[in-house]
């Protein structure tokens, strides 16, 4: 494990920060065990609408918020010194979601408590996460820069966001619902994901797989991503269509350059995670030829062929192998900093067999998933293998933090 260039010392306590990856991983195996009760691929199903969100809301945001807290200190120097807003922030986001899959599943009443929660939460965060970036002086990295980017529009999605949940709140849906959802979908999923990942990957492979160095014309993906996503705000086609192109070209690029330097890696041995990270960057190769297809030829299904190879292929795959990767180096490196030098290893928090069972479970619901182009039986069995995937994660990620906490050295 490659650690040069980390602040590790500035990493905020361990205590703060599993509860994220707890609850991100309850929240994916609740999110497919929603949608498997989906009758069809349809993005108005309610159930899929709120298995989605769950997935977003519950999984992603608890992934990703967590993450950034442990990050951003460790590896751009930007201190994060407000504990009442990370909790501030886990429990309304937490709410906010289960308020909001219970708004869709007919209990109408909860759609006010989940447009509250979801906006303190998620406005609370982003202001604290924006400022620090923005007014603490220091020399940022480019995975900094990269994060600066994805939050400026992922705040941007997520306002949109509120807006269309306070549609929902009070029965007014207007004309222009759907070009909002529709670049709620872009700004949150290009814009904020997709740049997270792809400048965060510059980091996390050197650093856990001993990988080569990304070339320094990589520093240009997330700027490109960033500009095409607000270029899809423009209603002109010819705009819409050469931002397709422009994402297409970035994201094909990240991928194919990710793949190369993962196969280059110095560390040769192979694990789940890194059979997770290959699975991810093969379905984003897949998902964007396909969406850029989409921008001059016709696609059938276009909507659930994405939603499976980006959403769960994608970006499932890699938060995932990144969770397996954090949450045990956390809890070791915490436990040995506070002088616990017989410290379970990584690959006791979380042994290869339990996590190659996550995997296999994770490629047969793709498979499924995949196999629902062509009948809704395999899309309810794919979500069913995806929530036993989670189950199975969220198993791996309470183990290590118990055995972290029964390690602790006495105080």
């Amino acid at each position: 494990m490659n650690t040069a260039g980390l602040s590790l010392s500035d990493a905020p306590p361990f205590e703060k920060i599993y509860p994220f990856f707890i609850a991100a991983s309850v929240y994916g195996f609740l999110s497919f065990a929603a949608l498997s009760f989906a009758n069809e691929p349809n993005r108005f199903d309610p159930y899929i609408i709120g298995g989605i969100h769950l997935f977003t809301i519950g999984f992603l945001l608890n992934a990703i918020f967590g993450s950034l807290v442990q990050m951003l200190p460790v590896v751009g120097g930007i201190k994060i010194d407000s504990p009442k807003i990370i909790k501030l922030t886990f429990i309304s986001i937490n709410i906010g979601a289960l308020m909001f899959f219970a708004g869709l599943a007919g209990f109408k009443a909860a759609m006010f408590p989940a447009l509250l929660a979801l906006s303190v939460g998620v406005i609370s965060f982003f202001s604290m996460l924006l400022l620090s970036l923005f007014t603490q002086k220091q020399i940022a990295s480019e995975t900094v820069k990269g994060m600066r980017l994805s939050l400026i529009i992922g705040f941007t999605a997520l306002l949109l966001g509120i807006h269309l949940l306070s549609s929902h709140a009070i029965g007014r849906i207007g004309e222009s619902h759907l070009k909002f959802v529709n670049l709620h979908i872009i700004f949150a999923v290009f814009g904020f994901i997709g740049i997270l990942i792809v400048s965060v990957s510059k980091q996390v492979l050197p650093m856990f797989y001993v990988a080569p160095e990304f070339p320094k014309f990589c520093n240009f993906w997330p700027l490109v991503i960033f500009g095409a996503v607000l270029c899809t705000a423009i209603p002109l086609d010819e705009a819409v269509i050469a931002s397709k192109i422009a994402i297409w070209i970035a994201l094909s690029a990240f991928a194919t350059v990710a793949l190369k330097k993962l196969k280059e890696r110095r560390r040769l041995l192979s694990d789940a995670s890194l059979k997770m990270w290959q699975t991810g960057l093969v379905s984003l190769i897949v998902a964007i030829s396909i969406w850029g297809y989409s921008a001059v030829w016709e696609v059938q299904n276009l909507e659930y062929l994405l939603a499976v190879l980006f959403g769960y292929g994608f970006i499932a795959s890699i938060v995932k192998a990144m969770i397996n990767k954090i949450v045990p180096f956390l809890a070791w490196f915490h436990l040995t900093s506070r002088g616990k030098w017989d410290a379970p290893s990584v690959r006791e928090m979380i042994t290869d067999k339990s996590a190659n069972i996550e995997l296999y479970l994770h490629w047969v619901a793709i498979f499924l998933f995949l196999s629902g182009y062509l009948s809704a039986i395999f899309m309810q069995l794919g979500s069913a293998f995806a929530a036993l995937s989670f189950a199975v994660l969220a198993k791996n990620v309470y183990t290590a933090t118990t055995i972290y906490k029964k390690n602790l050295p006495a105080s």
